[in-house]
């Protein structure tokens, strides 16, 4: 379960969701120099403008023409857009340089449960053989972060 929770916040809220402010204020600015505190206020209103978007998914659907079907958001999202907020302001290039690290350390693991979700609809899997697996694959995921190429 921890396993599931670091996928998802690290190709969601910690890395993936911030990019999408960074990338837009990249490209609205064309490279141009700027303050920290530009970052920030645009994060802050590039990211409460998505909170106001699914906090009403109608208005949305008035606006954009496509079906969304009602979804509960609450705590999980409020937060969420803070973090990538507050992670956006950081930039393309910090936010590739703290992800590589973690998604090659959780790739292989992520690559044996999938593989293994496979072979489990054709034959048996001890849970034993499971977890030695997974943490196998995770270890070597760690180890090859202190591995120079």
């Amino acid at each position: 379960m921890i396993f599931i929770g670091v996928c998802f916040l690290t190709l969601g809220v910690l890395f993936g969701t911030p990019r999408t402010a960074t990338i837009s204020y990249e490209v609205i600015t064309d490279g141009a120099a700027s303050s920290l505190m530009q970052k920030i206020i645009f994060s802050a209103a590039f990211f409460g403008l998505a909170g106001a978007t699914l906090a009403k998914p109608g208005k949305l659907l008035e606006i954009v023409g496509f079906f969304l079907s009602p979804i509960k958001y609450g705590l999980l999202v409020t937060l969420s857009l803070m973090v990538s907020a507050a992670l956006a302001v950081l930039g393309l290039n910090s936010l590739t340089a703290m992800a590589v690290p973690v998604l090659c350390a959780i790739y292989p693991a992520a690559l044996v449960v999938v593989a293994l979700g496979i072979v489990r609809k054709w034959t048996e899997v001890p849970t034993n053989l499971y977890q030695l697996l997974f943490y196998s694959a995770l270890a070597v995921g760690i180890m090859s972060l202190f591995v120079k190429s």
